[in-house]
């Protein structure tokens, strides 16, 4: 990784400060692993500014995730996803879902991912002026496919009408009743059938105890980057 070679390595001052700090007198192994803290200390430093927002999609945003990618400390990241995964993670980085909400006039945020065990559930706050605003979830399992890549299978899919109403998970019993009940089947049809198990590969280009970057083969390869938040 080196400064000159274009956006993928610019890292701010800044960061290189506090990462020069961090690894006084350091031989060329140790400066190596300086600049490697300092990837990660510019991406932490753009996310604080831009409050975790995941619409914050800038060319520097962009360099300090290449940056951060080619310091990935873990050695077959799909694998170990589902041990150091645990917990709950929110989306900060994912350009994909900004141009969607430009051409829907929908915005989409928070979108978290909750991870227990082999169970994955997701939950996405969306706002607009015409549908107005709620959560859209889905809940499943999530395997290491291979050493590099993880995959999920959405099996439980509903909707939640407003900002208070959300249903974290869908566990058996937690179905509406009534009308209430009716669209949640519905939901719940539309879902399974929009669901495509091709799409759902997912390859781990960083992971460490607070932050993951993978990519999302259809949409060209788009990144998402999360990071843990409980």
């Amino acid at each position: 990784m080196q400064a000159s070679n274009g956006h993928a390595t610019r890292i701010s001052r800044e960061a290189m400060r506090i990462a020069a700090t961090s690894a006084p007198e350091a031989s060329s192994s140790t400066s190596l692993v300086s600049q490697k803290s300092a990837a990660k200390l510019q991406v932490e430093h753009l996310v604080q500014q831009s409050g975790g927002s995941p619409y914050r999609v800038t060319e520097e945003m962009a360099s300090a995730m290449k940056a951060l990618i080619a310091e990935n400390p873990t050695d077959e990241p799909g694998k170990q996803t589902l041990a150091m995964g645990q917990g709950t993670w929110e989306v900060f980085y994912a350009p994909h879902i900004a141009s969607l909400s430009s051409t829907l006039g929908t915005k989409f945020q928070p979108i978290r991912y909750i991870l227990e065990s082999g169970s994955i559930a997701s939950n996405v706050f969306y706002s607009s002026s015409i549908i107005q605003e709620g959560w859209l979830s889905s809940s499943g399992t999530l395997l290491a496919k291979d050493p590099n890549t993880v995959e999920v299978s959405f099996d439980k899919f509903w909707v939640d009408f407003g900002s208070t109403k959300l249903r974290p998970t869908l566990a058996e019993g937690d179905a509406k009743t009534g009308a209430a009940g009716v669209f949640d089947s519905a939901v719940q049809t539309i879902g399974r059938a929009a669901f495509f198990p091709q799409f759902a590969l997912f390859p781990v280009r960083y992971l460490d105890s607070d932050m993951a970057v993978f990519t999302f083969p259809p949409l060209r390869d788009s990144l998402i980057a999360v990071r843990k938040v409980s």
